[in-house]
């Protein structure tokens, strides 16, 4: 299911089939962890691939249910992220995205995470974005391009430098954006 969620030649119905049926599995093992991590999978193909809020917000709202699966730190980085981005671009709810985002930058510090780190900065970048502190946002963005080249992310360095782009546009500075 997360293969067919993440593939760029994915199939959305395979993935949920494939989801429901572990979920369906999940119930036999008893382990939160697993259901809590198969309803994070869920909410994120309900999310980004459907654009399904509804049904993104009942895994969501399940998993929130499974909290001894949440002292797990790296089924809680993955639950943080799956609640700040489907505020931030499904419900435009800035501060609430800002919140799980920054939560995940303490987690990412406590759990010493360098990637999870320049992650939940990414979403930051973008909540500023969103909320037109575009100046804020460009040097996170310019910053972060950076941090995504040294930890071998070329795809979201290239994010970066776009998101830079568009912030100097915003900003008026054509110079900036040629030089991007």
């Amino acid at each position: 299911g997360n293969i067919e969620i993440e593939s760029q030649t994915s199939h959305p119905a395979d993935a949920e089939r494939y989801l429901m049926d572990a979920l369906g599995l999940s119930e036999t093992l008893r382990d939160s962890e697993f259901t809590a991590r198969v309803h994070i999978a869920l909410g994120h193909l309900f999310a980004n691939r459907y654009g399904d809020a509804e049904r993104a917000m009942e895994h969501i709202t399940a998993t929130e249910g499974l909290e001894d699966a949440l002292g797990d730190p790296h089924v809680l980085r993955s639950f943080l992220m799956l609640k700040a981005w489907f505020n931030l671009e499904l419900q435009a709810d800035y501060p609430a995205a800002e919140e799980h985002f920054t939560q995940a930058v303490a987690l990412a510090r406590r759990i010493h995470s360098p990637a999870m780190l320049a992650f939940a900065r990414y979403g930051l970048a973008f909540v500023k974005y969103f909320q037109r502190r575009i100046d804020d946002a460009r040097k996170d963005f310019e910053a972060l391009a950076m941090e995504f080249n040294a930890l071998g992310f070329p795809s979201y360095v290239v994010e970066s430098l776009w998101m830079v782009a568009e912030c100097c546009l915003w900003l008026g500075d054509l110079p900036g954006f040629n030089g991007i």
